[in-house]
């Protein structure tokens, strides 16, 4: 990533961190995102693929329009994010469907970032939907940024707080228990950080996170939360333990939380870069909360 693009997504990432909204994932240089008009939408706001690898496309479609609107008509377009738009091919499948596919990355690249556009115009007015696709080489690409996504499941909250099993977490300065409970992405770059390629991991990403930005934390050798926000893990009635389970990302129909088969200091590859820490009851490591999508304008 170049450096006007590292300050970029730096300055963007610090002001999103304030207000707990949804970071932009991991774009090169982008002068604007489009977005969705109210009440209009695709499928996906946003997708992973991969030139080698799986998946290597991904199926976008119109999900809602507003009222009255007919999404006859809507015209698909790439919109340039500083990588070009020649990496992708965008597929019209004549049923309502497009499909990106990722092609050949722009040369001495590992990672490319493209929007895709529609707009439908009725009269003087302009509908638009958009979702961020972000191409790797594979899923073996060394990662230059890891992307967490924090939930505190209410339901697993409130039945320690009004069980006197927890006081109740320590939130970081500028967060809400509403806040974690809704769910949130962040994103940590390796030029963020400062650190060597050697030294950068998921585990140092998110252990400098975590100092910069004041949360309470403490993790087992090799990275499983032993403790963060002043949650550890508590044993509930029927067998139910209630703690930070740790999963990535896997792209799919549907994309899902796949749980974690190893530490954090050990996860290293774009593959498995979009992390979820989620604090919930869960009776075993089978069961998976729901995946939120991945991070968006």
């Amino acid at each position: 990533m170049n450096g006007k693009a590292s300050i970029l997504l730096s300055g963007l990432v610090a002001i999103l961190m304030v207000t707990c909204a949804i970071p932009f994932m991991a774009s090169e240089d982008s002068d604007a995102l489009t977005g969705n008009s109210p009440g209009m939408a695709l499928n996906k706001d946003s997708a992973v693929i991969y030139t080698t690898g799986t998946p290597t496309s991904v199926d976008l479609w119109i999900a809602s329009t507003p009222t009255g609107v007919s999404p006859s008509g809507a015209v698909w377009t790439l919109h340039d994010l500083d990588d070009g738009t020649t990496f992708v091919s965008l597929i019209n499948n004549n049923d309502g469907t497009y499909t990106v596919a990722a092609g050949t990355l722009p040369q001495g690249k590992t990672v490319a970032t493209i929007e895709i556009v529609v707009t439908i115009t009725v009269g003087d007015t302009t509908y638009t939907a958009s979702a961020v696709i972000v191409v790797y080489l594979s899923a073996s690409t060394p990662a230059t940024s890891f992307h967490y996504y924090f939930k505190i499941d209410s339901t697993a909250y409130n039945y320690l707080v009004s069980n006197y099993i927890i006081d109740g977490a320590t939130l970081p300065s500028g967060y809400s228990i509403s806040d974690f409970n809704t769910g949130f992405w962040v994103t940590v770059t390796q030029t963020q950080t400062g650190l060597s390629d050697a030294n950068f991991n998921a585990l140092t990403a998110l252990q400098w996170y975590f100092t910069q930005n004041g949360w309470s934390n403490h993790f087992s050798n090799y990275g499983w939360i032993e403790d963060l926000l002043g949650l550890e893990s508590y044993s509930g009635s029927g067998g139910v333990w209630y703690y930070w389970a740790q999963y990535h990302a896997v792209s799919g129909s549907p994309d899902a939380w796949a749980f974690n088969n190893t530490t954090l200091e050990f996860i290293t590859t774009a593959g498995e870069s979009y992390i979820g820490m989620i604090f919930w009851g869960s009776p075993n490591s089978s069961s998976v909360p729901s995946f939120p999508g991945y991070p968006a304008a």
